[in-house]
């Protein structure tokens, strides 16, 4: 019941081009460099390197500096985090999870990673844990984009694991309060006006959900 991982949060990362002079210096370092004070000076752009390889789809590539990154220091964040995210779109989804774990017993706040380990929990069909930490996310002050796909993920707990439609039409006009052409909260509730007996009102929000991403499946 749940969606691919194609919407995981990343912590934001600056633009560094990746192939420019100076990306290719910095790239060198992963080659047999064992300056690990080196590697750490230069771990955020490592990251931004990363990052960008990911949106690449060259996992390989991106999992290399990450983990030549967290050899140097364990505990850093981006790292943690992003060869976590990497991991959950493999499917690996019990290394993805101690990555989380471990990104959020050194930074508890962290709303991206809280978001991701909660559509991580979805996916595998662990409701209770997927609901706590929407529910943190949104405790946190997160921004409008994961505000949004929390309540509507959350929505769709209670409208199709705990069948509580009521709440799950909070949860839906919440996140529409919010952002009025929020896609996958439209495509929710289209979902539950059918089960609610409104087809009319169901087909108005479907039709409005293919204008705003016609490729939308």
């Amino acid at each position: 019941m749940s969606e691919s991982p194609g919407d995981l949060e990343n912590i934001k990362p600056g633009m560094v081009g990746p192939h420019s002079p100076s990306s290719k210096s910095l790239l060198s370092l992963l080659g047999d460099s064992e300056d690990k004070e080196e590697l750490k000076a230069n771990a955020d752009k490592l990251c931004l390197h990363a990052s960008r390889f990911m949106q690449e789809k060259n996992l390989d590539a991106a999992s290399n500096i990450y983990t030549k990154i967290l050899k140097a220091d364990q505990d850093n964040i981006k790292a943690l985090h992003g060869l976590a995210i990497l991991n959950h779109k493999r499917g690996m989804f019990d290394v993805a999870r101690c990555l989380y774990v471990r990104s959020l017993a050194i930074q508890p706040n962290m709303y991206r990673t809280l978001y991701n380990l909660a559509r991580l929990e979805h996916e595998c069909n662990a409701y209770e844990a997927a609901a706590k930490y929407y529910g943190k996310a949104l405790e946190l002050g997160c921004d409008r984009e994961i505000r949004c796909n929390s309540l509507a993920y959350l929505g769709l707990l209670h409208q199709s694991v705990w069948e509580d439609l009521a709440r799950a039409k909070e949860l839906y006009q919440q996140s529409l309060a919010l952002d009025a052409q929020h896609v996958r909260t439209l495509d929710h509730f289209s979902a539950l006006l059918v089960l609610q007996g409104c087809p009319e009102e169901a087909k108005e929000q479907h039709n409005l959900v293919m204008q705003l991403q016609p490729n939308h499946g």
